[in-house]
């Protein structure tokens, strides 16, 4: 969809406002013009302005945010990015605390264009304070629409983990230990008491488990023929 002709032919670029309606090139168009310290995102066609960042939020996105970089790292081919912007479709452009992503020559369902990622990363992690009914409505319903396969929600208050299967629709379960194990990425492993504990240590223990788990050796192993075969066929 095109930017308003109006908003070029004027040369001027509108502010945005928290409740703002638009479209996401316009929406686009008007962020990059805005201060580098503003920050807003496009949920269904309205913008949002997120509240200031506490202490706690910063340190619950610290913890996490290590665990899907320990993953991506010992993952080959597995991208792991933290508040990037995504565009989503006309209607959604948002930035998530965290996401892991496969590359579309390996099958998936994002692409780079412009230095921005296009499409739904197969899993998306959000930070839940102050937006937590936005993150467990809104923005679910709207990643799920845009094709995202896993959704991890971890609430601060009170503390606890969502973690969605989008497109079934359904919940995961932790196992008995309070592990959850993600099914788009096999190997990862989280541990909801380790992690709201802030017990890196414990978390660190799970996740190393994980990724010596034979469902993540045979994944790690799928994905380097992928990678080969593709890049034989070139």
């Amino acid at each position: 969809m095109a930017i308003n002709p109006k908003i070029l032919l004027s040369k001027q670029c509108p502010d945005l406002h928290n409740g703002d309606q638009m479209k996401q090139p316009e929406f686009h168009f008007a962020y990059s013009n805005m201060p580098d310290c503003y920050r807003a995102e496009l949920i269904g066609g309205m913008v949002f302005e997120p509240s200031p960042v506490s202490y706690v939020h910063g340190r619950s996105d610290s913890d996490l945010m290590d665990l899907l970089s320990q993953y991506a790292k010992t993952t080959k081919h597995v991208e792991k990015s933290q508040n990037v912007t995504v565009i989503l479709g006309e209607d959604d452009e948002v930035q998530p605390d965290g996401l892991l992503r496969l590359p579309e020559k390996l099958g998936g369902r994002s692409s780079l264009k412009k230095g921005f990622l296009h499409g739904a990363p197969e899993l998306v992690a959000e930070i839940a304070h102050s937006s937590r009914a936005i993150d467990l409505h809104l923005k679910k319903h709207r990643y799920t629409k845009a094709g995202v396969i896993e959704y991890i929600v971890y609430c601060v208050e009170p503390k606890r983990i969502h973690w969605f299967r989008l497109q079934e629709g359904t919940e995961l379960k932790p196992n008995k230990d309070g592990t959850f194990c993600s099914l788009v990425f096999p190997g990862l492993w989280i541990n909801e008491p380790a992690l709201i504990a802030a017990d890196s240590d414990g978390a660190d223990k799970v996740l190393a488990e994980g990724l010596k788990s034979s469902e993540f050796l045979l994944y790690k192993e799928q994905l380097n023929r992928t990678a080969s075969s593709r890049k034989r066929a070139k």
